[in-house]
């Protein structure tokens, strides 16, 4: 098992991330995003607007998920993280 450390080193050495949040008839609805714009503790911050398909869900479904990989040579690697956001 990876360490916290190595899972947010490893998170901010990609570019992109993959955003899963929940819409109204309960199906997941993932969006490829930049990396977070700040970690702090175990909150991950991404930018968007409050009035944003994917904020808007957030606030009706806090549930939700981010991905992380990295493709290497022979093989991938990713992290997935799973929470409830905070509106």
């Amino acid at each position: 098992m990876k360490t916290r450390k190595y899972a947010i080193e490893f998170i901010k050495k990609q570019k992109v991330s993959f955003i899963a949040s929940v819409d109204e008839e309960g199906f997941p609805n993932i969006k490829a995003m930049f990396v977070p714009r700040k970690i702090e503790g175990n909150r991950f911050y991404f930018t968007t607007n409050t009035s944003a398909m994917r904020s808007q869900q957030f606030i009706k479904n806090p549930k939700a998920s981010i991905y992380f990989f990295s493709k290497g040579r022979f093989k991938y690697e990713g992290i997935m993280l799973t929470s409830t956001s905070l509106n």
